[in-house]
């Protein structure tokens, strides 16, 4: 077992799509960290000039608030639209590419198909959850070098985090363990929905259709929540919560706070997707 699972990680992380994919979140989160650092730079040297001052404690320029998981900017959110596609292109259509190239009944020859999937499981967790923390982590690195570490503060209102969603209280007490936590979180997030598309793999054959449909129904979900969470602000209700990856991912959504409990039970409903699609399928093929 554990050598199946050292050979799946193998193949995770040295195919080319991985690799493809880990370069695109990574180039992204560089130009950003590059694009906030500018912004700051340029902002800071205009008020010296007017101000003749050397030295502005202002929070907004710490590294955590331009941190790539706070940033509003246009680049940034392209990031998280495109982190939910490229985790599954990474790894999670192999094992209906497998299938197809009669690979996967050769391998069952040898193997027992419960410990292939479990070994298939835990690559495709890992790599897809990799490809979102390791830009993360980049894009706060290089932010550390250039950016003070000041401590958020509440009163400024420069921060939209909500002290409700995941990890907001902890954000203006310890805000390098929120950055520590928050990408943690997204690699689970990221994780379980390449394990998702894993399990549907089961189902749909097609490795393009696999890719793609689950995609559009994320962009879709977005669209209809966002009306739902609009209709339900107008009719008075007042915590409301975004519930889909795209806004989950980054610490504040287009609209509305991502919720931590929401949060949770989202992971929970694609972990418990995660295994019972594939049993299921299995169920069928044994009848």
């Amino acid at each position: 077992m554990v050598s199946l699972i050292r050979m799946e990680m193998y193949k995770a992380f040295h195919n080319m799509w991985f690799i493809i994919a880990l370069s695109i979140l990574v180039i992204l989160a560089v130009l950003t960290a590059i694009n906030q650092i500018i912004d700051r730079a340029s902002e800071l040297l205009e008020v010296f000039s007017i101000l003749d001052i050397k030295y502005m404690p202002y929070d907004v320029d710490s590294c955590f608030r331009n941190w790539l998981s706070l940033d509003a900017y246009s680049l940034a959110r392209f990031f998280m639209l495109a982190a939910p596609f490229l985790c599954v292109v990474a790894y999670a259509w192999s094992l209906a590419q497998e299938e197809k190239s009669g690979y996967l009944c050769t391998a069952l020859t040898r193997i027992d198909r419960k410990n292939y999937y479990i070994a298939k499981y835990i690559a495709v967790f890992i790599s897809g959850g990799s490809l979102i923390a390791i830009p993360l982590i980049i894009n706060f690195a290089i932010l550390v070098c250039f950016l003070p570490m000041y401590m958020p503060q509440i009163v400024t209102a420069h921060y939209a985090i909500d002290i409700e969603s995941v990890f907001g209280h902890v954000f203006y007490n310890q805000p390098l363990l929120y950055v520590i936590g928050k990408t943690i979180f997204d690699f689970l997030l990221c994780g379980l929905w390449a394990v998702c598309i894993l399990a549907l793999s089961t189902v749909m054959k097609n490795r393009v259709t696999l890719l793609i449909i689950p995609y559009a129904f994320l962009l879709l979900l977005k669209h209809l929540g966002t009306k739902i969470m609009i209709m339900l602000r107008a009719s008075g209700i007042e915590q409301v919560s975004s519930f889909t990856l795209f806004d989950q991912l980054p610490s504040m959504g287009d609209y509305f706070p991502a919720l931590w409990w929401v949060t949770c039970l989202c992971m929970l409903f694609m972990f418990i997707f995660s295994i019972v699609v594939p049993w299921a399928a299995r169920k069928r093929d044994v009848l």
